[in-house]
């Protein structure tokens, strides 16, 4: 692992952690074991940008009835972070 990579590992670790110390997170079970099994992948080396994909939905979702600095931050690092992913996707598929 490149020390970039760990860096944006790292960052969007802090940002789960952030929204999972969220009262209305905690509340909500099944909400915060989404965060909580895509923070343990991250660290046991699972790929940041599936596992953004993967999320994305359920944080739009959950932003839209629980608004919040914290899930505003972690939407737009994934966005950011999506679109980069999405981007390579086309690109390479251009060269297949």
């Amino acid at each position: 692992m490149t020390m970039m990579t760990r860096k944006v590992d790292e960052e969007f670790l802090d940002l789960l952690t952030k929204v999972q110390q969220l009262e209305s997170v905690q509340k909500d079970k099944e909400f915060y074991d989404l965060i909580s099994l895509a923070a343990d992948k991250i660290q046991k080396g699972a790929n940041l940008d599936i596992e953004i994909m993967r999320l994305g939905s359920f944080i739009n979702k959950y932003l839209v009835s629980n608004p919040s600095q914290e899930l505003v931050d972690l939407q737009l690092f994934m966005q950011k972070r999506a679109n980069r992913y999405k981007g390579w996707l086309n690109v390479t598929g251009w060269f297949s």
